[in-house]
């Protein structure tokens, strides 16, 4: 807001004027922060999902809605009321997300942040990283059961290390030592 002054030479009262800039109707939708970004499955992200909504010239536009959605299967993560989280922008056009928890599969998978109206959204790339090791599988190279063996004759397995959500520990560097029991 700003008031303008007119005056007339020869007219003894100037005129005020109050004005107020107001933004054009939302034209974009750009995160700001919280991607790229990734966390242990089960664990919390970080940083908050932020976006800042713009009319056509760039403007903030304040007290607008905006929707925040994660993928409701598969790799994903949840807000404090489950894959979606509702924000309205601040004044400097800013709506930031409730914290968000990654779920117990590891992989990568991307929030939206959409107003209505609006065609285009910021989307927010996250991954979930496999955990700590907690357990071991041991199968056939090829993959399957192991079966019995005949002695003396060489055969293949696979150990894999995984997570306490099953997901592979792509990060395991350590030895693991296979004993016989004798043959």
């Amino acid at each position: 807001s700003y008031q303008v002054v007119a005056t007339v030479e020869g007219v003894s009262s100037p005129a005020f004027f109050e004005l107020t800039n107001t933004p054009g109707a939302v034209g974009s939708v750009v995160a700001i922060a919280g991607t790229p970004q990734s966390t242990v499955v089960g664990s919390p992200f970080s940083a908050r999902l932020a976006v800042r909504l713009g009319d056509a010239s760039g403007n903030p536009v304040a007290d607008a809605p905006v929707l925040f959605s994660a993928p409701a299967s598969g790799v994903s993560g949840s807000f404090a009321q489950g894959v979606t989280d509702s924000a309205r922008t601040d004044k400097s056009g800013t709506a930031i997300a409730s914290h968000l928890s990654a779920n117990t599969v590891a992989g990568t998978f991307t929030v939206t942040a959409a107003t209505p109206g609006v065609l285009s959204q910021a989307t927010f790339l996250l991954t979930n990283t496999a955990g700590p090791v907690d357990t071991f599988l041991i199968d056939a190279a090829g993959g399957g059961p192991i079966g019995t063996q005949t002695a003396q004759v060489p055969f293949n397995i696979r150990i894999s290390a995984n997570d306490q959500y099953g997901n592979r520990a792509t990060q395991f560097s350590s030895t693991v030592d296979i004993t016989s029991n004798g043959v």
